[in-house]
């Protein structure tokens, strides 16, 4: 597994403001409509090394690769990485290491 990938990814899930991180819950935060999911830094390594370990599968080894390579735009690597959190959340609910949602945010 690529760690330089995983800070990459780590980075960008910060500052693109797709997770966030609350010092108060020690939590990272992601909301879907009106769910806010709330990820312990356990399941948060999980999701990440998920993402990443299917990207090194497909040859990806650094962010980059999908504006130069690729030639997405930046908000079609944010679209594309919003969508792979929410299908990994998913992963991880069906398989009970993750349960927890709240409505109504």
């Amino acid at each position: 597994m690529s760690s330089h990938l995983n800070n990459q990814l780590i980075q960008f899930l910060e500052e693109c403001e797709i997770l966030t991180f609350d010092d108060d819950s020690q939590t990272y935060n992601y909301i879907f409509n009106t769910v806010q999911y709330q990820l312990e830094s356990d399941v948060f390594t999980l999701l990440v090394n998920a993402i990443v370990e299917n990207w090194v599968k497909e040859g990806i080894l650094d962010m980059c690769q999908f504006q130069n390579t690729f030639s997405m735009s930046l908000d079609a690597v944010v679209a594309m990485v919003r969508e792979l959190v929410l299908q990994w959340l998913e992963v991880l609910l069906r398989s009970n290491i993750y349960s927890y949602g709240r409505e109504n945010v």
